[in-house]
């Protein structure tokens, strides 16, 4: 039997298409179909029956022709797989996922809190030095009147 790049290529040549317009037709992204075409890749479960429809032939026999069985497509054997581990209890726990806000720059957080701490603290004395000069000059203020 003919490999799935020479059936492919036949029917392109039949046709008289292009590749990327093949690909369209066919329903399948052209990096995965021009891969296909020479050989480089295997469809996986989701496309096998779009090469087999463009083809005109059944999926047993694009299968066939890959030399390989057709790969799990990779969405739905992930969620098969967590599903699994979440069956077995060793599903991951629920929660939010990387890093916390803020932790990143926990040294320049510091330094900001170290700096607003000291312009509090200055704050306070300069309020101190105007408390004191106000009660002067009112001290004064009733000696003249």
């Amino acid at each position: 039997m003919p490999s799935l790049a020479q059936l492919l290529n036949a029917k392109i040549t039949k046709d008289g298409l292009a590749v990327t317009a093949a690909a369209k037709k066919a329903g399948i992204s052209f990096p995965s179909f021009h891969a296909a075409l020479h050989g480089k890749s295997v469809p996986n479960a989701r496309s096998v029956n779009k090469y087999a429809s463009f083809l005109g032939i059944t999926i047993a026999e694009v299968q066939a022709a890959s030399g390989k069985p057709a790969k799990a497509a990779k969405g739905k054997a992930k969620k098969a797989k967590k599903a699994k581990k979440a069956a077995k209890g060793k599903a991951k726990k629920a929660g939010r996922r990387g890093r916390p806000p803020g932790s990143k720059n926990k040294a320049a957080a510091k330094a900001a809190a170290k700096a607003a701490k000291a312009a509090a603290k200055n704050n306070r004395k300069a309020i101190a030095a105007l408390s004191a000069s106000l009660k002067k000059a009112t001290a004064l203020l009733r000696k003249l009147a």
